[in-house]
C-alpha cells in the first residue's frame, strides 16, 4: 500500500511538472521498502508475492523513465519555442525532431505503465485508477502539444516501397525501391536520408522523383519474420518528418565463418588479451553481428562493424588454472538470419605469484587482523578466501574489490608464560582452481595476562573492564554487608539508641553476612 501510494504521488508530481520531486518519491525510501517486501516475500512458500515484487520494481523503473522523458520533452520544448521566437528555423527543426522522438518515447512508456498498473491491481487489489489517469492525462497533453509542433515546423511524409521478391538471405539480398512524398502527394526530391531496415542502416538520396534504392542483406532479421519494417529518416535539419512502410519477406538462414587472432597468446591473472575477429559469409563481410568472447568464467560481447570486424578485450580471470586453454569466440543466436558459429583460438595461462600481508591489534580478548592479497606488481586480488588464525582459533575471510581483508577474532587465549604473551598469528592463501600461487604471512600479537587467566564459571574470559567492575562491586557489597549487619544488630538491641551502641560487633558478626554476599558476587 505504501509503495503504491508513492507511485501515485510520483504520478501527480509529474503531472504538475515537479519532476525532481516525482523521482525523489521513487528513490531511497522506495528502495528500502521494496527491499523489505522482497525479503519477506522470499520467506513465503507462495510465488505470488515474488511476482508482485517484480511488478513493483518494473513499475518504478517505467515511471522513472516516464518522468525523465517528460522532463526532457518540456526542456526541449522551451528550446524549440526560443528558436522559433528568434527565427532560427534550423534550430527549431532540430528541436522539433527531438520532440517527435521524445513524444513517441513517452507514448510507449505510457502504454507500458498501463500494463504494469493493471498487473499491480490484479496482484494486490490495490486501486490505481487515479495514478493511471494522472499518467494518461500527462501523455495526452504532450501528444496534443506535439501535434501543434508538427504542424508548425515539420512536413509529414509518406513512404511506398516495392521489392524484387519476398525471398531473402544474406547471400540472396533483397533489392528495395522506395518513393517518398508529402501527405498531399508532392515528391520529396533530391533529399539525403537514411533508410533503416531492422538494425541495418543505409545512407541514400532521393532522385528528382523522390525515389531511392538500397540492397538489403539481412543479419538480425528473425528467421520467422514475414514482414520487414522500413524507416525513412531525414537529416535533423530537414523540414520533413520520417515515414515508415513494410515489405513481405521469407528469410533463409546462412552460416558465417569466424576468424580470430589473439594478442598476446600468453597471459596471467588479469592480463589483457586482445581478440580481433572477422565475420564473413561467402566472402562478404557480416556487419552488426553479435559476438561473445569467453575465457573461463569471464565473457565480453560486442557487434561487428560495417567491415565485419570486431575487437574484444578479454582479461584472464582468476578462476582458471594454468596451462593451455581455449578462448571461445562465438555467435550464439539461432533465431536470426545468420546462424550460430564459433572458433576457439588457444591461449596459455601462466601462474602468478602473490603477496599476502597481515597486521594485528589486540584489545582485551579481541584480536583484529587485517591485510591485503596482491600480485607481485601490487595489484589487489578480489573475491579470494584467506584463512587466518590467532592462537588456537581459525577463521576465513574473503578479500574485497581492492584485495583487502579484515576480521576480528574473539576470546583469543594463550598459556601463561609471563605477564604478557606473544600469540602467533598466521594468514594463508591457497585456493585450488585458480592461476594464483599460494602465499603466507605471519606475525604475533601480545595479550595481557589477566585476559588469559580470568574466566567466569562458564569458562568465558573476562575483560579488564569486567574485572574492575567486579572488584568494585565486591568492595561495595562488603561495605553494604557491614552496614546491614550493624543495622540489624541495632534493630534487635533495645539499647541501641544509647551511646554504648557504637561498640563494634563481634568478629563473627562482621564476616558472616559479607561472606554470603561475596559468594553471590562470585
Amino acid at each position: 500500500g505504501r509503495l503504491a501510494s508513492q507511485l501515485g504521488g510520483s504520478a501527480i508530481e509529474i503531472s504538475q511538472g515537479q519532476y525532481e520531486r516525482a523521482k525523489d518519491r521513487l528513490g531511497d525510501d522506495y528502495d528500502t521498502r521494496l527491499e523489505q517486501y522482497v525479503e519477506v516475500a522470499g520467506e513465503t512458500d507462495s510465488e505470488a508475492d515474488d511476482r508482485t515484487a517484480e511488478t513493483l520494481q518494473e513499475t518504478r523503473q517505467d515511471q522513472q523513465e516516464f518522468a525523465n522523458a517528460t522532463q526532457d520533452y518540456q526542456n526541449t520544448y522551451e528550446e524549440y519555442q526560443t528558436a522559433r521566437e528568434r527565427g532560427n528555423e534550423t534550430a527549431a527543426r532540430q528541436a522539433a525532431r527531438e520532440l517527435e522522438a521524445l513524444s513517441q518515447r513517452i507514448s510507449t512508456t505510457n502504454q507500458s505503465l498501463g500494463t504494469r498498473y493493471e498487473q499491480l491491481e490484479n496482484q494486490t487489489s490495490t486501486e490505481t485508477d487515479g495514478t493511471q489517469k494522472a499518467i494518461s492525462n500527462t501523455t495526452q497533453t504532450i501528444l496534443a502539444q506535439q501535434e501543434t509542433v508538427r504542424t508548425e515546423t515539420l512536413v509529414e511524409t509518406r513512404l511506398r516501397v516495392r521489392t524484387n521478391g519476398s525471398a531473402v538471405s544474406f547471400t540472396n539480398p533483397m533489392r528495395l525501391t522506395g518513393q517518398v512524398t508529402t501527405a498531399n502527394g508532392t515528391t520529396v526530391a533530391n533529399e539525403t536520408a537514411r533508410v533503416a531496415i531492422g538494425n541495418r542502416t543505409y545512407q541514400t538520396r532521393t532522385n528528382e522523383s523522390g525515389v531511392f534504392t538500397v540492397v538489403y542483406r539481412p543479419v538480425s532479421l528473425p528467421v520467422n519474420a514475414t514482414n520487414a519494417t522500413i524507416r525513412y529518416r531525414p537529416p535533423v535539419e530537414s523540414p520533413y518528418l520520417g515515414a515508415t512502410s513494410t515489405a513481405q519477406v521469407n528469410v533463409t538462414q546462412v552460416s558465417p565463418s569466424l576468424s580470430a587472432t589473439v594478442t598476446p597468446t600468453t597471459g596471467g591473472y588479469n592480463d589483457v588479451l586482445e581478440v580481433q575477429v572477422v565475420a564473413t559469409v561467402d566472402g562478404h563481410v557480416v556487419p552488426s553481428l553479435p559476438l561473445e568472447a569467453t575465457l573461463g568464467s569471464s565473457s565480453v560481447s560486442t557487434l561487428t562493424t560495417d567491415q565485419g570486424e570486431a575487437v574484444l578485450t578479454q582479461r584472464v580471470p582468476v578462476a582458471i588454472s594454468p596451462g593451455q586453454r581455449s578462448l571461445r569466440i562465438e555467435h550464439t543466436r539461432d533465431d536470426i538470419a545468420i546462424s550460430p558459429a564459433s572458433t576457439t583460438p588457444a591461449v596459455t595461462v601462466t601462474a602468478t605469484t602473490t603477496n599476502l600481508s597481515i597486521a594485528s591489534t589486540a584489545r582485551d580478548s579481541r584480536v583484529r587482523l587485517q591485510g591485503r592479497l596482491t600480485t607481485v606488481d601490487g595489484q589487489g586480488v578480489s573475491g579470494q578466501r584467506v584463512v587466518v588464525s590467532a592462537g588456537d582459533t581459525t577463521r576465513s575471510v574473503v578479500t574485497n574489490r581492492t584485495g583487502w581483508y579484515q576480521v576480528t577474532i574473539l576470546n583469543v587465549s594463550e598459556s601463561q608464560v609471563s605477564d604478557t604473551s606473544a600469540v602467533p598469528v598466521t594468514a594463508r592463501f591457497d585456493e585450488a582452481g585458480t592461476n594464483l600461487n599460494s602465499s603466507r604471512a605471519t606475525t604475533t600479537v601480545s595479550l595481557p595476562r589477566v585476559v588469559r587467566e580470568s574466566v567466569d564459571s562458564s569458562g568465558i574470559p573476562l575483560s579488564s573492564s569486567q574485572l574492575l567492575v567486579g572488584s568494585l562491586l565486591a568492595v561495595l557489597l562488603l561495605i553494604g554487608g557491614v552496614v546491614w549487619a550493624r543495622r540489624e544488630d541495632s534493630f534487635n538491641d533495645p539499647t541501641s539508641h544509647t551511646a554504648e551502641s557504637t561498640t563494634q560487633p563481634a568478629e563473627s558478626e562482621t564476616t558472616e553476612v559479607p561472606q554470603q554476599w561475596l559468594d553471590r558476587a562470585r
